[in-house]
């Protein structure tokens, strides 16, 4: 018969082991979202829009791994001391997907109304999107520390950290630089949502590395 804290410990095994597939897919959607930038620059619109296919079935994917985190946690996660930490490192991971999601769709617009960004606003906006990649990855890295050295993890949030901060210097940039341009109205709108998601995608993996350095300090 297993002790209460073995069965807890097995508990948060299960449901750390999803919580970090969610963390690879975030990874992966964010590798689409680069890919979908380079190929927009390069005017490859077919390579776009299988890239913007491949992030759909990422996020479906996303999906299904939600409702299966949920139904661990209806079914035993009142067992897990730190249950609601986990819920909100989710419901984040959630948030992030979806912001995600939002992008590739108005990057999908500008590529099928052939709209002229400008080189310049592209590549900034490109940078920034691989400085999101490199945030996602190390914060999936952060998440899979804690399978095997907690302490870790506290250390590793720190990189994650200095990307943000990189993200949101380059956005400051950007968006100065997209205000002082002669874009058309429209197609200037569309592009400050773009850049406007990259940036709330960082924060957002800011507060998703708060939630993990809870469950490292818990676990």
């Amino acid at each position: 018969m297993a002790f209460p804290q073995e069965v807890e410990e097995t508990i948060r095994r299960n449901i750390l082991k999803i919580s970090q597939e969610h963390a690879r897919n975030v990874v992966e959607i964010s590798r689409q979202l680069v890919l979908m930038f380079e190929s927009i620059i390069n005017k490859e619109n077919a390579s776009t829009k299988n890239h913007y296919e491949e992030l759909f079935k990422l996020i479906e994917q996303f999906d299904n791994d939600k409702k299966r985190f949920l139904e661990e946690v209806a079914t035993s996660g009142a067992l897990l001391v730190s249950r609601e930490d986990f819920l909100r490192l989710n419901f984040k991971l959630n948030e992030i997907a979806d912001n995600m999601e939002g992008l590739a769709f108005r990057l999908l617009s500008i590529d099928n109304k052939d709209w002229e960004v400008g080189t310049k606003f592209l590549k900034g906006a490109s940078h920034i999107s691989l400085l999101l990649l490199e945030e996602e990855t190390k914060m999936r890295e952060t998440l899979l520390s804690l399978s095997f050295n907690p302490s870790r993890a506290l250390e590793m949030a720190l990189s994650v950290e200095k990307i943000e901060k990189d993200v949101d210097s380059n956005y400051r940039v950007l968006i100065f630089e997209l205000f002082k341009s002669e874009m058309p109205v429209q197609l200037l709108l569309v592009f400050r949502d773009i850049i406007e998601h990259l940036e709330t995608i960082a924060d957002l993996t800011l507060d998703a590395i708060d939630l993990i350095r809870l469950l490292a300090i818990s676990g």
